[in-house]
C-alpha cells in the first residue's frame, strides 16, 4: 500500500514537471529526450529502492510471525509467503542492479550523483534474511568477531594441551599473559 502511494507521487512529480517543461514553450527550452529518459530511469529506481525496503520489511514480519505461532499448518503457510517474498525482492534487485548499471553508463556525468545517492543491492539467501531477522544469527556473529579478535590471547584448556614435560619457571621468566574468560 504505501509503495503504490510512493509511487504514484513521484509518477506525478515527473509528469507534472514534464508537462510544465512543455507548456512553457518559447520561454524555456523544452526538455531533451535523454533527459527526460534519465529522469524517468531515476525515478524508476527510486520505486524499487521503496519496492526492496518494503519486502524486506513484509519478510521480517512473516519470520516474527512464524516465530510466534506453534501451528505447523500455519508456519507452512508463513514459509511459503517468505519463499514468495524473497522471489520478488530478487526480480527487483535484478532490476534496480540493471537500469543503475545502464544509467551509470549511458549517462557518465550524473552517474557519479548515482553512486552517492543509490547503493547497489544485494539478493540474500533465506536463511541470510531470516537470520538477520533474529537475535540469534547477530549474537553468532559477534561471537565470531570476538573469537578471531582475541584467539591470541585465548590460552588452550587442559584437555587441549599436549602433554608436554612441565619446567618450572621462576616469576622472572614467565611472561605476563592476559586470559580472557569465555
Amino acid at each position: 500500500m504505501r509503495f503504490t502511494s510512493l509511487s504514484l507521487i513521484v509518477f506525478l512529480l515527473v509528469t507534472s514537471a514534464t508537462i510544465a517543461a512543455e507548456d512553457k514553450g518559447d520561454a524555456s527550452a523544452p526538455m531533451p529526450k535523454d533527459q527526460k529518459e534519465f529522469i524517468e530511469k531515476s525515478s524508476r529506481l527510486t520505486s524499487l529502492t521503496n519496492r526492496i525496503a518494503e519486502h524486506d520489511k513484509n519478510f521480517l514480519a512473516a519470520v516474527r510471525a512464524k516465530a510466534a505461532t506453534k501451528d505447523p499448518a500455519e508456519k507452512r503457510r508463513l514459509i511459503q509467503v517468505m519463499l514468495e517474498i524473497k522471489a520478488q525482492r530478487d526480480k527487483d534487485v535484478e532490476a534496480f542492479n540493471r537500469i543503475k548499471t545502464e544509467l551509470k553508463l549511458r549517462y557518465p556525468n550524473q552517474g557519479e550523483h548515482l553512486e552517492r545517492r543509490y547503493q547497489t543491492q544485494t539478493k540474500k539467501s533465506l536463511e541470510e534474511m531470516e537470520g538477520a531477522a533474529g537475535l540469534d544469527e547477530l549474537l553468532t556473529r559477534i561471537k565470531k568477531v570476538i573469537d578471531r579478535k582475541y584467539a591470541p590471547f585465548i590460552e588452550p584448556k587442559e584437555d587441549e594441551k599436549s602433554p608436554a614435560p612441565k619446567t618450572v619457571k621462576t616469576q622472572e621468566q614467565k611472561p605476563e599473559r592476559i586470559r580472557i574468560e569465555r
